[in-house]
């Protein structure tokens, strides 16, 4: 099995088709890492330059790739990537505002520390990627998407609607 490590490009055979993402971590929360998920596809792997020429779209997520990685469905395009651009992620959301009395959110940090419990999110904290561990399965689904942590913010008016994209194990 591979062993991931940051900045390495991945690539993902999922239904047919290779879907891509950098490392940008170590393993975190319950061994997910943090990656830049590209919104590109391709029926054959493609090379670094690539996925890298321009100015790439995307966004964060943290991914689990155990299932991938048993399935051998995951491949290292290359190591060592230079693309610490994509490595900008400061903050991180809850999925949705807590049960109880105060229905608050969390804001963490990289490190994985409470910053503060807003009752509502500002704009800027509804882009901050989702502080959840998603599988590998998922993140391919908001590649196809074209989703962004900040489309969670239509129709949500900061109240608690559960993940659809989450997967199951």
């Amino acid at each position: 099995m591979i062993q991931i490590r940051p900045f390495d490009l991945l690539a993902i055979n999922e239904n047919g088709r290779y879907y891509y993402c950098l490392a940008l971590s170590d393993q975190i929360m319950a061994g997910g890492q943090l990656v830049y998920a590209f919104y590109y596809t391709s029926e054959s792997v493609v090379t670094a330059g690539v996925l890298l020429s321009d100015h790439p779209q995307g966004f964060h997520r943290i991914v689990d790739f155990i299932a991938a990685k048993r399935s051998g469905s995951l491949t290292r395009i290359a190591a060592k990537v230079t693309a610490t651009h994509l490595d900008n992620v400061q903050f991180f959301r809850q999925d949705g505002p807590t049960f109880g009395l105060d229905r608050t959110w969390a804001i963490w940090d990289r490190e994985g520390s409470l910053v503060r419990r807003p009752v509502e999110l500002t704009v800027d904290e509804w882009s901050y990627p989702i502080f959840v561990c998603s599988l590998h399965s998922s993140m391919c689904e908001q590649i196809d998407q074209r989703w962004h942590p900040s489309h969670d913010r239509a129709g949500a008016n900061n109240s608690f609607k559960p993940n659809p994209l989450r997967g199951s194990a």
